[in-house]
């Protein structure tokens, strides 16, 4: 070949050489791994069920706006309850079979020289999450019990308005007979008698009158703790 005008023959018997020592290359990338493709299929797809599964829960354990009946709010204890006890191990097995899979492509990413998964899917971003997720459910675990307990301490007061409400009713009547009878009697009574007795009715007027005005302050507190039934007291 190394002629000022080689001959086509020459060439081809050079060309073939070149291909003898330089073999042809492989069909696919030397560091190709079918195993860890097809491992990295399977962490890529249960991590994306996982990372919208922890987005979803996290906007729902970060709502504070609670519903305001004491049912309503049982219900709700009951839904995180169930959550925790049924939702949480399911994923948290997930969790743990993404950390192995992630373990064991490790040296295939670090062959190729890149960790081939999207960043939100990454492992450390997938505990990141699901440890904040973990730290506002148990804030809104104890944001629930919070609000059933000051729900609860409210149904007591409106049981206790009820109850003074129905008493007082009783009085007012009682107290109504009593002013009529007590007109028909004064006549007949010796001044001092008659003093007496017009003493006690109005010191049992001003107790009803402490009474009524007990049970307004206590409707007022019912509607400013937004008690569901307190705008009914209140008329």
């Amino acid at each position: 070949v190394d002629t000022p005008e080689p001959d086509e023959k020459s060439l081809i018997t050079y060309i073939s050489s070149l291909y003898d020592v330089f073999p042809e290359p492989p069909p696919i990338h030397p560091l190709y791994d079918a195993d860890a493709q097809r491992r990295s299929a399977e962490y890529r797809e249960l991590a994306s069920s996982l990372h919208l599964w922890i987005r979803e829960k996290i906007s729902i354990m970060q709502e504070r706006a609670f519903p305001p009946t004491l049912i309503e709010m049982k219900k709700l204890a009951a839904d995180n309850a169930k959550f925790k006890n049924e939702e949480v191990p399911i994923r948290y097995r997930d969790k743990q079979r993404l950390t192995h899979i992630f373990r064991d492509l490790q040296k295939y990413f670090e062959a190729v020289g890149e960790v081939d998964i999207e960043p939100e899917l990454h492992i450390d971003v997938i505990d990141k999450n699901w440890n904040r997720l973990m730290l506002l459910n148990q804030e809104r675990e104890q944001a629930v019990i919070d609000e059933i307990k000051r729900l609860e301490r409210l149904q007591r007061l409106a049981e206790k308005v009820h109850r003074e409400m129905k008493a007082t009713d009783n009085r007012l009547e009682e107290l109504e007979r009593r002013v009529e009878d007590e007109a028909r009697r004064l006549d007949h009574l010796h001044p001092l008698d008659a003093k007496h007795a017009v003493d006690l009715l109005e010191q049992d007027i001003r107790n009803t009158e402490i009474s009524i005005q007990n049970i307004f302050t206590d409707v007022q507190t019912l509607i400013d703790g937004k008690y569901s039934q307190a705008p009914e007291l209140y008329k």
